[in-house]
């Protein structure tokens, strides 16, 4: 799985997508192609991704894509907003209480 994540931010250079795709693609893909919009958007580390990745730690379909969501918020949260950190915050504490 880290393979697959690596391989897609090598070909997020080579290819130009669209500013919103990463989003698009988590909210309309699977278990898979999740883990490959969490990987674009770890690659574009663009601050409105925080959303998808705070959607990803509070509803993952299962760990690795929890876990690249955690590693995406560690490197976005600097240039997250109050609001988006606020929720970040949530969806921890929420995990912390449901996770045995």
């Amino acid at each position: 799985m880290n393979q697959l994540v690596a391989e897609v931010r090598k070909a997020c250079d080579q290819f130009p997508l669209d500013a919103d795709y990463e989003q698009r693609l988590f909210l309309e893909g699977g278990a898979g192609l999740r883990v490959v919009a969490l990987a674009i958007a770890r690659q574009r580390r663009n601050r409105n991704d925080m959303d998808v990745v705070i959607k990803a730690i509070a509803n993952s379909l299962f760990r690795f894509e929890q876990y690249q969501a955690l590693q995406l918020a560690k490197l976005l949260y600097d240039q997250a907003t109050s609001t988006q950190r606020a929720a970040l915050q949530d969806a921890l504490l929420l995990q912390r209480d449901t996770d045995p």
